[in-house]
């Protein structure tokens, strides 16, 4: 066995697919472009143009990012990709052909349509995060690059900034601890939704048969994301 074969050689070595792509990337490129193209052109009718003053801008972003913490804490903690998998085996197992099929490209192209939502979700949450770094409450005089045409928005700048830090704060804290594993599958947290789809989703909670365990935290679960996330196993 030769061990010395590049990346490169391997690469080259894999055969072209039968099929030409380049009509379906293309399309799904120019519909991401023309998502981008809305959203911005939403953002400038809601503004009735292009905003010029500091402080709306930041309390609307911290608007933003409210909701798209809201977003996160439900995704990270539902499983979603989880129980579309579970729907893809039931499908598979339990219809006939035509029917696994049309259920399976379903399924398929859901969880394609979520994965690409919560990759705009994320792009979102990382702009709004960005305006935090050397953000400060009460140094005015360094905002720089905004025409405010109003007078008197020094205490709209304070506002902005103030609210911007603390939703910046508790949306990272609260993510983190999300991601982390501390709320997943807590009945607390994923009963309603269970209910709603009729779903039992106790089995993603180890500690659902425990009547003492009634804490919507769970305290077994820290720092187990940066093994996964730096690749640190033991």
């Amino acid at each position: 066995v030769d061990v010395q074969v590049s990346v490169p050689d391997i690469l080259d070595m894999v055969p072209n697919l039968a099929l030409n792509l380049d009509f379906i990337t293309d399309n799904v490129y120019e519909l991401l472009n023309m998502v981008s193209v809305l959203f911005t052109e939403a953002l400038v009718d809601i503004f009735e143009g292009v905003p010029r003053c500091e402080g709306p801008v930041l309390t609307f972003s911290a608007m933003w990012l409210v909701a798209i913490t809201l977003i996160l804490v439900r995704f990270l903690n539902y499983d979603y990709f989880g129980i579309l998998v579970s729907v893809k085996q039931t499908v598979m197992k339990t219809r006939p052909l035509f029917q696994k099929s049309v259920g399976v490209s379903a399924t398929l192209g859901f969880q394609s349509v979520l994965f690409m939502a919560m990759q705009m979700v994320m792009l979102l949450f990382s702009r709004a995060l960005s305006l935090l770094f050397g953000l400060n409450v009460f140094a005015l005089e360094a905002s720089e690059g905004w025409n405010c045409p109003y007078e008197g928005e020094t205490m709209s700048i304070i506002i902005g900034r103030s609210f911007l830090l603390l939703t910046g704060v508790c949306a990272l804290g609260v993510t983190f601890i999300s991601a982390n594993g501390h709320l997943l599958g807590r009945k607390q947290i994923a009963g309603e939704f269970g209910n709603r789809c009729g779903l039992d989703l106790d089995g993603l909670d180890k500690d659902a048969a425990d009547p003492s365990a009634k804490k919507i935290f769970r305290k077994t679960a820290f720092f187990s994301l940066f093994p996964t996330t730096f690749g640190i196993w033991f």
